[in-house]
């Protein structure tokens, strides 16, 4: 378990901050690694982890401090099955997502070649499309890489947050 190093950040409310985590998962990787973010962020923050398949469009409102989308590329770049029908919504309805801020992260494996992350860079291209503003890099881990993906949290967390105080 990870615990930020750095201030807590607060709204501008200096309230402590509302956060979503939404994962789509298709072995439970994202999952995991949803919980593993949750449990950094919630002994500051106000923190509710949601599978996508409970999503709603509600859990993207501005009202919110930030959502984080936590994502897998399945098969030859389909969506995990307990995202696609909230993915469909969103393609559907369109809504109007200015004032949303969102931060993405993707786990993906190069050995598909030409549909690594696939699904966090095209949710990620129609959030941003649709009005969204993206906070902090888009993380993105390789299953080939070799790397554990609990490395790539804490520097991916502290990039959201560094740019999330510049707001």
């Amino acid at each position: 378990m990870h615990k930020l190093p750095h201030v807590i950040t607060l709204n501008q409310e200096n309230q402590l901050m509302k956060i979503f985590i939404l994962y789509g998962t298709e072995t439970g990787n994202s999952e995991l690694f949803a919980e593993d973010v949750q449990a950094a962020l919630k002994d500051q923050h106000e923190v509710t982890l949601v599978d996508m398949q409970n999503a709603t469009l509600d859990m993207l409102s501005p009202e919110n401090d930030l959502t984080i989308i936590i994502i897998s590329t399945y098969g030859e770049g389909e969506y995990p099955t307990n995202a696609q029908a909230f993915v469909k919504i969103i393609q559907d309805k369109q809504p109007d997502l200015h004032g949303c801020r969102i931060a993405f992260f993707g786990l993906g494996d190069t050995f598909y070649t030409g549909h690594y992350n696939v699904c966090v860079k095209t949710l990620q291209k129609l959030l941003t499309g649709l009005g969204a503003e993206q906070i902090g890099p888009c993380g993105l881990h390789d299953a080939s890489s070799g790397q554990m993906i609990d490395e790539l949290m804490q520097p991916w967390l502290d990039a959201v947050f560094s740019d999330l105080k510049k707001q």
